[in-house]
Order: structure tokens, then C-alpha cells, then sequence
């Protein structure tokens, strides 16, 4: 060949050689850029590890921080526990230096233990063979009370038909009330009452003070710094103790047992009164919570309460009217010539509870209004419940206040027309008559000419039926009425 081919042949091989030693480099450049690449991925990470471990090392500082705070409140904790301790010992012997002071203010020392008084009276078996009829049973037990009643005060004149509408009240109604004016022997009938079933020991006598507010005034109240409770001045507390530790004796048959609020409207009753509101509707032993402790009420204690009007006395709610009946004590009714021959009665007193409940208490029978009293009593009613415009507001007659009446007649008819020797031609409707005067009337109260044409109303089908002792009060209300610018209550004395 010539020599200039020989020449480019060279440079050709060189030039390849060339890129074949570029692209190699190449290459390797790529190799290394990747290299480098990873390198700075490693870096990254191990300069984020760095940093957290600042950031660990910057909390368990503060970590030690707190846990060092720590301790020191512990220590402040101890020490306050140690103050407190010291001066609870402190607090606790000031305490007993001061107590007398503080039983002082709240009367004397409280004992643990409460002295019960003695109320147990054994009762005596009555035996009714020979008399099959109630009557008889009922007669008996009125004669024996009269008689008894005859010893403890010669002077006092109380008749059969008084005494056999008080047995029925007080044994079926929880409180009875006893009104009149101040000297009729509202207190003193109520004694009597008590004595003449021989069951004195069982009766206890409270008078109510002006300002009662609560149940504290009657019994007594939870004492915080003696941690017990602590009686009023009472005692019904202890009576009442006394009285539940008979309920714990199975089988056994009990006397009447009375408490006697007397002028028992100088405060609020519904206030004072306010836990055994509850009970007047129920026939079982209920239970009175005094503080910590549960007392059981038996179903044969009974409240007597005397009652007057006038501007030193609170008016009886309706609720407690609805509650009760009230017994008015006048002379309309008394004849002081009469003499009891006591030829039935009995010396073996008290009573079983259980005999005078059979006798006069509420009976389980399906009560019902013979045919004349349905008829007086449903007239009666549509006078009270009249819509009439010309008759004023209308009176509600409760459900209670209706079976009540039930109750009262199916008891007392009977021996009530035996006894009845005052209007003989009115001897059918004498239950009816004593129930419409003590259940009835007592819910009037309203002012105003029309309420007056709904008295007159009243009036007049009480008069027409001969229910003398209901018209004769209810006339003394209208006319009263009158002279009080036509405001009419049942108690105006």
C-alpha cells in the first residue's frame, strides 16, 4: 500500500480505540456519580442520627429535671402529712377542751344509750260469747270506756254517740283533730279518752311551741359533733323507741298507744308533722327515719291533735284537712242530765288494738251506703261540685275523703241509730250526719254571694234529709259568712 493509506489507517484505529477508551471513562464516571450518590444518602442518615441523639440527650435532661422536682414535692408531701398529723392531734384536744362548751349549746350531754320509757300494759281477753252480734261487742266496749272514764272525773258528761264518733275517728284515721274555742275541753277530753281505755302509760303529751319549722322541734335532729341523734325536748324520740321495740315481739297483742299535739296549729302542722304525712293512708307498720336510725311506727298508735282559730294560730292546708277528721267541740249536743247505767261494761281494760280495730277501725268489706245514705250523699255531693254560675266555685270531694265517709258509716250506723235518743226521727242518717260535719264541711272555704247560693243549697238538702248537727253548723257558717263580707270557712269561732 502507499504510504498515506497507511497513515489514516492508524488514525482510524486510534480514533477508536479512543472511544472505546471514552465510553469506558465514561462509564466509570457514571459508576462513581452513583457511588457518590449513595455516599450522600449514608451521610444524610447518619447526620439525622446525630441529631436525634441531641434531641434524646436534650429530653432525659429534662427528664432528669422533672424527676428531681419530683422528689422535692415528695418531700414537701411528707412534710405537710407530718404538719397535718401534728395538728390534727392539736385540732383533737382543743376539740375536748371545748366540748363542754359545745354541749352546753346544744344541751346536755347526749348519752348513747337511750332511756326507754316503760309503756308495756298487758291487755285483758275479752269474752263476747254470750253477745253474737256487733252491737252488743261495740256497746260493751262504750260502756266499759264511760264507765272508766265516769271514775277518773265525775264531772265531765260525755255520751255514748261522742264517744263511739271518737273511737271511729282516732281508730280509723292516723291524726284526729279536736276543735273548739279556747276552755270547750279540747285537752282535757282527749286525757280523758286515753284513761278511760287504761292505756295512761302509752299516752304521751306534746305541746307545740310557735315557731316549729321541722321535724328537729317535734323529735329531734342528727348531731354532727356528737355523731348521733339528738332528741328535742319532747321525748317523743324515746317514745317512739320504745314503741318499735314492741314491733320486734312477734305474737303479741298491744293496747292503743296516743301522742297529743297540743294546740297543734300554732305552727305550720304540714311542716312539723311533714314525715308521717305519708302514713296517714297506709294500715302497716311503717318506718320514721331519725338520722341513722330506722324506728318502725305500729299500725295502733294514733295522734290526737287539739286545734283553734284565732290570729295567734295557722290555718290548717288542705292536703291536712284532706287528711283527717275534725271533731268540733260545742255544748250544742251535750245533755248534762244524762246517766249511763253502765249495766254492760267490763273492768278488764285495755283493750286488745286488734278488737278495737274490728269493732271500729276500717274493715276490708266492700264499703257501700245503704240505700237512703247513697241517696242524701250523692245529692250532697252534686251540691259541692255544681257548675252552676250562680253558685261560685265549686268544692272537690277527693277519693279519700269519699271512702272515708264509707268507712265511717259502715262502722257506726248501726250502733250510732241504737244510741241515737236526740232526734229519734233522724236516727237512719246519725252516721251520715256526724261524717258530713267532720269530713265534709271542713273543706269549705270560699268568699262571695254566689258561694253563699251554694251553701244555702247545701243547706237546705241537710235540713230536708234532717242532718241537724251538719245544717246547724253549716248555718252558723253562712251566718257568719255574712258579717265577714261574705267570706265563708268552716272555722269561724
Amino acid at each position: 500500500f502507499p504510504s498515506h493509506d497507511k497513515e489514516d489507517l492508524s488514525r482510524v484505529e486510534f480514533a477508536k480505540n479512543l472511544d472505546e477508551t471514552l465510553v469506558k471513562k465514561n462509564d466509570q464516571l457514571n459508576e462513581l456519580e452513583k457511588r457518590i450518590q449513595e455516599i450522600q444518602i449514608q451521610y444524610e442518615e447518619l447526620e439525622s442520627y446525630h441529631s436525634l441523639q441531641e434531641e434524646i440527650a436534650k429530653k432525659q435532661s429534662e427528664v432528669d429535671t422533672l424527676y428531681n422536682q419530683k422528689n422535692r414535692l415528695e418531700k414537701m408531701q411528707d412534710d405537710l402529712l407530718e404538719k397535718i398529723s401534728i395538728s390534727k392531734d392539736k385540732l383533737q384536744e382543743k376539740f375536748m377542751d371545748l366540748k363542754p362548751y359545745v354541749d352546753a349549746i346544744n344541751g346536755t350531754f347526749i348519752s348513747k344509750e337511750v332511756k326507754l320509757p316503760e309503756i308495756s300494759i298487758p291487755v285483758k281477753a275479752l269474752d263476747l260469747t254470750n253477745k253474737p252480734s256487733k252491737i252488743d261487742k261495740q256497746l260493751i266496749v262504750v260502756d266499759s270506756i264511760l264507765s272508766k272514764m265516769k271514775e277518773h272525773d265525775e264531772n265531765r258528761v260525755v255520751q255514748p254517740l261522742d264517744l263511739v264518733n271518737l273511737l271511729i275517728c282516732t281508730q280509723q284515721s292516723f291524726v284526729t283533730f279536736l276543735a273548739g274555742l279556747p276552755g270547750v275541753g279540747k285537752t282535757s277530753l282527749s286525757r280523758l279518752f286515753v284513761d278511760g281505755q287504761g292505756v295512761s302509760a302509752r299516752f304521751k303529751e306534746v305541746s307545740v311551741s310557735r315557731g316549729w319549722t321541722s321535724q328537729k322541734d317535734l323529735i329531734g335532729f342528727f348531731n354532727p359533733l356528737a355523731n348521733r341523734f339528738q332528741p328535742s325536748q319532747s321525748g317523743l324520740y324515746e317514745f317512739f323507741h320504745a314503741l318499735s321495740e314492741e314491733t320486734k315481739k312477734k305474737h303479741k297483742d298491744n293496747a292503743m298507744a296516743y301522742i297529743l299535739l297540743d294546740e297543734a296549729n300554732l305552727s305550720p302542722i304540714e311542716h312539723y308533722w311533714a314525715a308521717f304525712m305519708g302514713m296517714t293512708d297506709s294500715s302497716k307498720n311503717m318506718e320514721l327515719k331519725l338520722g341513722q336510725d330506722s324506728i318502725k311506727i305500729p299500725k295502733y298508735l294514733r295522734f290526737l291533735a287539739t286545734i283553734n282559730y284565732d290570729s295567734t294560730t295557722e290555718p290548717l292546708s288542705p292536703r291536712v284537712i284532706d287528711r283527717a277528721p275534725i271533731i268540733i267541740l260545742d255544748n250544742s249536743y251535750n245533755d248534762s242530765e244524762f246517766k249511763n247505767s253502765f249495766e254492760n261494761s267490763i273492768s278488764d281494760l285495755p283493750l286488745s288494738s286488734n278488737i278495737l280495730d274490728e269493732l271500729f277501725g276500717n274493715t276490708n268489706a266492700n264499703l257501700q251506703f245503704d240505700e237512703t245514705e247513697e241517696s242524701v250523699f250523692n245529692r250532697i255531693i252534686s251540691e259541692l261540685q255544681s257548675t252552676m254560675r250562680d253558685a261560685g266555685r265549686p268544692i272537690h270531694m277527693s277519693a279519700r275523703k269519699e271512702n272515708s265517709i264509707r268507712q265511717y258509716c259502715s262502722q257506726g250506723r248501726a250502733v250510732m241509730r241504737h244510741l241515737n235518743i236526740i232526734d229519734e226521727d233522724n236516727s237512719d242518717l246519725i252516721a251520715l250526719d256526724f261524717a258530713v260535719l267532720q269530713f265534709v264541711l271542713p273543706q269549705i272555704r270560699g268568699n262571695g254571694v254566689k258561694f253563699k247560693n251554694r251553701l244555702v243549697a247545701l243547706l237546705s238538702v241537710l235540713n230536708e234529709n234532717k242532718l241537724r248537727r251538719s245544717a246547724n253548723y253549716l248555718d252558723k257558717m253562712i251566718k257568719y259568712g255574712e258579717d265577714e263580707l261574705h267570706t265563708y270557712d268552716f272555722f269561724c269561732w
